[in-house]
């Protein structure tokens, strides 16, 4: 069941950001210019809240996410045992 789950999610969230592709593609060039330079400011405001700044998959403009690293992400210093 896990399995099956998993693929559906993935099936699902790759549906979405394939949808809000064809969204960010209608718009006019000069309007995706002015997106992307907003995103990347916004970025970089959030990126000092300890936001991680990643690509839009949707898009490709500057995007952020929050949360806390898990698996093999962790790094960590032998000063900090």
């Amino acid at each position: 069941m896990i399995a099956v789950n998993r693929n559906d999610v993935r099936q699902r969230v790759a549906s979405l950001v394939a949808a809000h592709k064809k969204v960010f593609e209608r718009k006019g060039q000069s309007e995706q210019d002015n997106l992307r330079e907003k995103a990347e400011k916004r970025g970089n405001e959030q990126a000092a809240k300890r936001h991680h700044r990643v690509i839009c998959p949707a898009c490709g403009c500057v995007s952020t996410v929050q949360g806390n690293a898990f698996g093999k992400e962790i790094v960590t210093s032998d000063k900090e045992k």
